[in-house]
């Protein structure tokens, strides 16, 4: 598929320290959770950053988000998406000083989805 526009482009009359908002193209994707498949929306940049999450944990992308949508509560499957990516990029960076707690780990077992090698 090629790109015929750019990923992101400033918005007119708005500022910030970069020089204006970015505005990500949302793009429908399919991907099997469970056994069925579904479609998420998501922007470019949350997309690539939760195939990056799914690689450094050694584990299929279609894992990792059945895992997000196992552990959501009350939000649609995109928005889990993006408050995961959100969270562990946030807890990664050293920004959250208490390290935000994996949202993969339940009652505090200590264990993370990884794929054993």
């Amino acid at each position: 598929m090629s790109k015929t526009a750019p990923d992101c482009e400033k918005t007119r009359g708005q500022s910030s320290a970069h020089g204006g908002y970015l505005r990500s193209r949302v793009l429908k994707r399919s991907i099997v959770v469970g056994r069925h498949r579904t479609s998420i929306s998501l922007e470019d940049v949350f997309w690539n950053e939760l195939r990056e999450i799914a690689h450094r944990r050694g584990v299929h992308l279609s894992e990792l988000v059945g895992h997000i949508d196992g552990e959501r509560q009350h939000c649609n499957l995109s928005s889990a998406i993006r408050m995961f990516v959100f969270e562990q990029t946030r807890a990664e960076s050293g920004q959250d000083s208490k390290r935000a707690p994996d949202p993969l780990v339940r009652d505090g077992a200590g264990t993370t989805l990884t794929r054993s090698r």
